[in-house]
């Protein structure tokens, strides 16, 4: 998110956690990779203040709870991350 962005999190009947955040540099094609280890946008390659774990690390803990972890990516560029109980 860029910097100042207001993150929304909530819970619902529907799911157990819902992250929502502004992700204009995200392309639909990024929602599939950007959970490979080591992955980053294009523009974050450009710096060094991460290094592409932490997306990787939250699905391994989603699978390690037995939890399902949903992506959508909206038409205004809000990226909402959606963890609920696998059927």
């Amino acid at each position: 998110s860029p910097e100042g962005s207001e993150v929304v999190v909530r819970s619902g009947p529907a799911f157990l956690l819902e992250i929502i955040n502004p992700a204009p540099d995200l392309r639909e094609a990024d929602l599939r990779p950007m959970f490979d280890r080591l992955w980053r946008g294009d523009r974050a390659r450009s710096g060094d203040d991460h290094c592409g774990l932490g997306l990787s690390i939250v699905m391994a803990c989603a699978k390690a709870l037995g939890v399902k972890l949903d992506v959508i990516l909206h038409s205004n560029s809000d990226l909402t991350m959606r963890i609920r109980a696998a059927r």
